[in-house]
């Protein structure tokens, strides 16, 4: 997963390494935070503070300022996909979304949904998830499915929203796609240098900042950062 910060700092799960790697968007000040576990995907809490879910049934929270790791949530069942949602973690697992306090790592909801969730995004209210798939499930917090997106051309790998709820999504044949509000409308976006590395993805993960207006694109061991106007 990649995040980026308002302080203009960039978050790195590494997979493979079992730490978070960050560093400012211009490459320097590089370091990492050491985990229990290979990092699936972040979410930001605050400008010092985010989450990770790790591969298996665990959730830690980590300052970045202080480069700790100040809490570990341990679940029932595997999880994956992660957002920030109403002050509440949002965490899909296998036919679920648990909502958790962050704090206390009290479960506060169970949401049964039916469909797992590889990939979750929180934006205002909703809750929008995918698994391995070609569209997107767009839920409310008390787990009533609003609707699901129509099919994008390839696999959907990550994915971000703007103020207007409208979504951008990184598609496993390495293009880059404007979402409507709806749902209903797949728009390339044709960008220079837009498409991270000019053909198919092997992970694929996106963030839009809003108040930096900087959106970043990673795969691997590549990242691009561009500015939206």
């Amino acid at each position: 997963d990649v995040l980026m910060t308002d302080d203009d700092r960039i978050v790195m799960c590494m997979f493979h390494m079992k730490y978070l790697l960050i560093c400012n968007s211009n490459g320097s000040s590089v370091y990492t935070i050491l985990l229990e576990g290979k990092p699936f995907s972040a979410t930001t809490i605050t400008d010092s503070i985010v989450a990770v879910t790790l591969l298996g049934q665990r959730v830690q929270v980590c300052d970045i300022n202080r480069r700790v790791v100040l809490k570990t949530k341990q679940l029932p069942d595997p999880c994956w996909g992660i957002g920030f949602i109403n002050n509440r973690l949002a965490v899909g697992g296998l036919g679920k979304i648990w909502t958790i306090d962050y704090q206390t790592g009290k479960i506060t909801n169970t949401i049964q949904t039916g469909e797992d969730h590889y990939r979750l995004h929180t934006s205002g209210d909703r809750i929008i998830s995918c698994y391995f798939k070609s569209y997107l499930t767009i839920y409310n917090l008390s787990g009533d499915n609003l609707f699901i997106t129509t099919t994008s051309p390839s696999e959907i790998r990550g994915i971000t929203s703007f103020h207007d709820e409208s979504l951008y999504v990184l598609c496993k044949d390495g293009r880059f796609y404007h979402v409507s509000s709806d749902g209903q409308r797949y728009t390339p976006v044709e960008t220079e240098g837009m498409s991270i590395i000019g053909g198919p993805l092997f992970w694929g993960r996106l963030c839009f900042n809003q108040r930096k207006q900087k959106l970043v694109l990673r795969d691997v061991d590549k990242v691009k950062i561009f500015h939206v106007c």
